[in-house]
Formats: structure tokens, sequence, C-alpha cells
């Protein structure tokens, strides 16, 4: 798998939308991949910064990442300020 690829592939790996075959893939790449690596990092910390911030919005911290990002928001989290 290329980086292009993985890269593309990381926001639907963590949303859980690849195949078990897809997402193992992206996981090696992953993990021999720095560069690729600090995208899924970057991603992942993104989402659990999001997630965790959203005002009464409690997210447990064995949640995966995939199923916080599916969760549903507040309706006061969609207004802009």
């Amino acid at each position: 798998m290329s980086c292009k690829d993985a890269i593309h592939l990381i926001c639907w790996y963590l949303e859980g939308k690849l195949s078990r075959s897809v997402a193992r893939e992206v996981e090696i790449h992953v993990g021999e991949c720095k560069d690729c690596y600090v995208v899924l990092e970057a991603a992942t910390t993104t989402l659990e910064a999001y997630f965790n911030a959203v005002e009464g919005k409690s997210v447990p911290d064995d949640m995966p990442v995939h199923q916080a990002a599916l969760t549903p928001l507040p309706a006061q989290a969609n207004k802009v300020a």
C-alpha cells in the first residue's frame, strides 16, 4: 500500500468503514511507515480532542475513536457561534 492510499483511507479506517482486509493493510502500512503513523495519530488526537470538548458529550475513554466519530452530536454542538 502506498502512503497516498493509506492517507486516503485513514478517515474511513477511523470510522470503521473498511473491510477487515483493507483495515489490516492500513494497519500494516502505518506500522511500517513513520510518516503515515504521524498522520494517523494526528487524526486520532484531533477526533478525540473534538469529541471530548463537545459540551454535554461524554465519550468513554475506552470507546474506539471510530465509534466516537459515529456517535451523534448534541443539537447544541451543531450551532455556529
